[in-house]
């Protein structure tokens, strides 16, 4: 199309066209506008939030370099989910209960699979048990299982043996340097009840048995040749005694306490099966009654500070 002719069809655009064209036009001025102010408004905020962190960085390494300890700043927001992908589907409150913790103790036995316990509906079950309180030496004793690998001809030899025998030393929990703080927990009415742990003990098998065999070996051993001694012509010998000042070999610290160990005798303790009426009723004194609400005296920032260190 000429000119002419659009200046000709430019005749036929009405007033009503015209301002509807101004008015589009305004509105994207306005439009352009806005976006050049925003852009400037992000560059402006980008150059300010790059200068914090510099100041945050050189202040950090001045920090650093006087020997003061870095902090780790982390913003927490409660009401918001920290990972969508693992929500939180449900809360429960946690309850502190020290009723029995100065009773409650824990047997391990690594040398044992958790699918079979020691349990008289398994007719594995605990038949004694013993304990030096002092030493913290803990045994108990369990039926033997007559296996396809028992061998009757063993046990005639060591007295008929028909008992299995574990034994351990206890460790004390909750104590300074020890890392094994171990609680015992109760799940009722949507609420945990947590009371810890006075000890654990790994109890392993034992083999008294052959030790009272090759003493009684020994025993026999010694009374032969002492019969022998007797037929022999006796002989004068010189005896000399030392003072206790002397310097004479004394026990080392590791002599001794075994030596007390082996000297305190052993205590038996009443034991009761997982599934008992007494049992069900101890398990019920490991839900506190005072359910006092505890407060934590430790931030979000204190505790994950402690993580990192």
């Amino acid at each position: 199309m000429s000119d002419v002719e659009e200046e000709e069809n430019s005749l036929f655009v009405s007033e009503k066209d015209i301002e509807e064209k101004r008015r589009q036009e305004r509105e994207r001025r306005a439009q352009e506008e806005q976006a050049r102010r925003e852009a400037e408004e992000a560059e402006a905020a980008a150059v300010a939030e790059q200068q914090q962190n510099e100041s945050k960085a050189e202040e950090g390494k001045s920090k650093e370099e006087e020997g003061e300890p870095k902090h780790m700043q982390i913003d927490i927001d409660e009401d918001e989910d920290v990972d969508p992908d693992d929500p939180v589907i449900q809360e429960f409150p946690i309850y502190f209960n020290s009723q029995i913790a100065d009773n409650l103790h824990l047997y391990q036995y690594p040398t044992r699979s958790a699918l079979y316990p020691f349990i008289d509906a398994l007719e594995t079950g605990i038949l004694s048990s013993r304990a030096k309180l002092a030493n913290g030496i803990v045994e108990v004793d369990v039926p033997l299982s007559r296996n396809a690998y028992y061998d009757a001809d063993k046990a005639a030899k060591w007295q008929n043996l028909d008992t299995q025998t574990f034994g351990g030393v206890q460790k004390p929990c909750h104590e300074d340097g020890n890392l094994n703080n171990y609680m015992v927990g109760v799940f009722k009415d949507e609420e945990l009840h947590v009371t810890p742990i006075k000890s654990i003990a790994q109890l392993r098998p034992q083999f008294k048995y052959v030790d009272r065999a090759i003493q009684s070996e020994k025993e026999i051993a010694n009374a032969m040749n002492k019969k022998d001694d007797k037929s022999k012509e006796a002989k004068s010998v010189q005896v000399t005694a030392k003072a206790a000042t002397d310097n004479a070999p004394r026990y080392s610290a590791a002599i001794a306490s075994r030596k007390a160990a082996d000297e305190e005798p052993y205590v038996e303790i009443e034991w009761y099966d997982r599934d008992c009426d007494e049992t069900w009723s101890m398990g019920d004194k490991l839900m506190t009654k005072n359910k006092q609400k505890l407060e934590s005296d430790t931030s979000p920032h204190d505790y994950v500070s402690e993580l990192v260190k």
